[in-house]
Parts: C-alpha cells; structure tokens; sequence
C-alpha cells in the first residue's frame, strides 16, 4: 500500500513542463522570503505603537496598491509581455521592501506600502498568465497546483524564519531578506527561463483572435458574477493573514515565533497534500464544485474558532483553512484563466488579481473594525457568513454556466 501510494504521489508530477518547474522554483525563492506581510499588522501595532483601526487603514493602502498593481500588470501584460512584467517587479519590489524599513510616520509608511504593493502585484497577472503559456490545457490546474505548492513551500519557511527573527534580532530583519529574495527570484528568472511566445488562440481563426484581443472581462456576465462570488470568499480567508495573528498574539497570548510555526503548518500541509489532492480530483467534478466546496471549509474553519479559544481548536482551524484552500484555490485560479483565450488572458487576470486586492483592502479595514469595536467572536460569524453568501454565488455561476455550455460550445 505504502508502495502504490508513493506511486500515486509521484505520478501526480509527470507530465509538467520544464517551463512550469522553474516557473515554480523562481516563486519558490521569492516566497521563501516572505516575511513582512505575516508580520506587518503585529509591527505596526508592537514595534511603533499605532490601533488597530491605523495599522488596518494602512494595510488598506496595501489592497489599494494591490487594485492598482493588478490592474497595471493585467494592462502591461498585454502590452509588453508576461516575462517583461515578472522580471521588472521582482528588481523593483525588492528595493521598495528595504526602502519600506526606513518609513515610520503614519502617512509615510501608508505612502511607502501603497506603492510598494503596486510593484510587486503587478507581478501577479503576469505570473497567471505566464502558468497559462508554458502549460498544457490537460494539466493546467495541476500546474497551477505546482506554482501554489512552490509558494506555500517558501511560506512554510518565511513566516517561521520570521517569527525567528523577531524574537532573536529585531523586525528589521525581516524588511531586508524580502527585498533580498525579491532580487535574487528576478536574477533567477533571468538566467534560467527563456522567454516563450505565447500560443495563438486555441481553435480560434485570425478574426476571433482580433475580437478577443479586443474583448473584455467587463462584458462577459458569467466572469462578473465569478469576480463578485469570489470577493466574500476572499475577504473571509484573508483574515487568516490580517488579524487572525492579532487575536492569536493580543487575546490568545501566543508568542511570534509560536504564530509563525502555526501559520507555517499552512504552507507544508499545502505542499504534501495539493498535488495529490488535485491530481485525484481534477477529472472526477467540474471545478465549479471544488471552488464551492473549499470555500465551505473555509467557512467551517472560521466556526471552529468563533466556538472555542482551546489550542485544538486553532489547530483545527488550521487545518480546515488549509484544507479549504487546497481544495478551492487551484480550481478557482484555472476557471478564472481558462475563461479568457490567449488574447485576452491578461485582461481577465488582471481583473482576477484586482478581486483579490480589493480583497486585501476590505479585509483588514473591515477586519480590525470589527474586531476592535464587536471584538474577535463576532468577526469569526462574520466571516462565516461571507462564505456561505460565496457558497451561494458559486452554485448561481454553476448554473449559469450550464446554461451557456448547453447554449454554445464555451470552453472552460
């Protein structure tokens, strides 16, 4: 059993192209240093002393960069090319990460975040799209699996050196190694990953690739609601990053380094479980019911928490946001690629990266609010219900979508 079981996993990585493993060892090297981000909202409250309504209005200057960097990169995507975005955000947002470390004003950190996040999400439409060029359409969502598994890698080493870092040396730390690896991912890149055409539009004649080209994810129905279901989704799981350290460190007394070793666990149980996971799945539903799914664990996650402050509890929490995640999140990502030809992928990626960075403004504003003034229980119930509420406006995308496939022949 053992034996067919190692089979199993390793099976679940054949066929992915070269193109796509250093693809996943570039993000590797990048997340590796991810540290600021899990640490930002605990340094702007321990380290300079401002409320959590401040350090929740300064990361909302972060989502608002966000908006702006997904739109930028989606724009310049099309525009000069997957490759060229990818490796100009690398150079330039690690010299905005070490620039960060120097800012300690209120207006001069929020200035200083706002444009930091614009650089480095840019590179998030290009990243997506660049998933979309160096794969095949039969493996894409395990491809995109191999790029999360990268990520969650580099996250299960960030967060944990991080909380090291703090307790031993300082936050200052953590500012210079994310530049650092910011560098060193786009050096990497450079070197190693030869720039690659994009294909032409898939069963597409010369004139539907001028008319996708022209095409916009503003005008496609379906993809709209996909955007508007997604956003409570996000806002929800996105506490896990902005004040669930809070809770955990203010009303729970956990320690940074016992933070980030539980938010670690998050990046290694992703990087056991995913490929496998995806590999089982992937043929066996449409992708609209992993995507609901995983967001109801998600919702589940956060129950367990509102229920209990007992530590088996948080684990469990842990575990089900990871779990959510694992299931949703590639299916969630290839849907949302697939829905847009060649042509037009960086459109729609570009408004799919600018979903999740309203998200990353709504979350945190909403997020402190809450919890300063109703306190952390409540925003837990908050939270469920926002994922119910996505739930919901999945199953409406399912059934749309059914109609349209039944309607003309959409490929997703």
């Amino acid at each position: 059993m053992i034996a067919r079981a190692v089979h199993f996993y390793v099976n679940s990585f054949r066929g992915l192209s070269r193109g796509v493993w250093l693809l996943a060892l570039v993000m590797l090297i990048n997340r590796s240093g991810t540290m600021v981000i899990p640490f930002l909202t605990l340094y702007l409250t321990q380290k300079l002393d401002f409320t959590l309504g401040q350090a929740g209005l300064i990361m909302g200057f972060f989502g608002a960069g966000s908006i702006v960097g997904g739109w930028l990169g989606g724009f310049l995507t099309d525009r000069i090319g997957y490759y060229k975005v990818q490796l100009y955000s690398f150079l330039a947002s690690g010299f905005m990460w070490m620039l960060l470390l120097f800012t300690k004003s209120f207006w001069s950190i929020a200035i200083a975040v706002f444009f930091t996040s614009v650089v480095a999400d840019a590179f998030r439409p290009a990243n997506m799209v660049a998933v979309g060029v160096y794969s095949r359409e039969e493996n894409r969502t395990r491809s995109i699996s191999l790029i999360r598994m990268a990520i969650n890698l580099g996250w299960s080493v960030g967060p944990a050196l991080g909380g090291l870092l703090i307790k031993l040396f300082g936050y200052h730390w953590l500012f210079i190694l994310d530049g650092a690896t910011c560098f060193l991912a786009g050096v990497f890149l450079a070197i190693t990953l030869p720039e690659k055409e994009k294909p032409p539009t898939e069963d597409a004649s010369p004139q539907e690739e001028e008319s996708h080209e022209r095409h916009s994810p503003w005008k496609d129905p379906l993809y709209l609601v996909f955007i508007l279901s997604s956003l409570g989704m996000a806002i929800a799981f996105l506490q896990f990053l902005f004040t669930l350290p809070v809770y955990l460190k203010e009303d729970l007394l956990y320690s940074e380094d016992q933070i980030g070793l539980l938010m670690a666990l998050n990046g290694v149980l992703i990087a056991v479980l995913e490929m496998p996971l995806i590999y089982f799945l992937e043929a066996r539903r449409q992708k609209l019911f992993y995507i609901a799914f995983g967001t109801l664990l998600i919702g589940l996650a956060y129950l367990t928490l509102a229920l209990s402050s007992w530590w088996g509890f948080v684990l469990l929490c842990f575990i089900l946001l990871t779990l959510g995640e694992t299931v949703s999140f590639p299916f969630h990502t290839t849907f949302a690629l697939e829905r847009g030809k060649a042509a037009s992928r960086g459109k729609y990626m570009g408004l799919y990266s600018m979903m999740w960075s309203v998200a990353v403004i709504l979350a945190p504003m909403a997020g402190m609010q809450i919890a300063q003034f109703f306190g952390f229980g409540t925003l837990w119930y908050v939270a469920v219900g926002l994922t119910l509420l996505g739930t919901l406006g999945y199953a409406l995308v399912s059934r749309l979508h059914g109609s349209q496939r039944k309607a003309t022949p959409v490929r997703t």
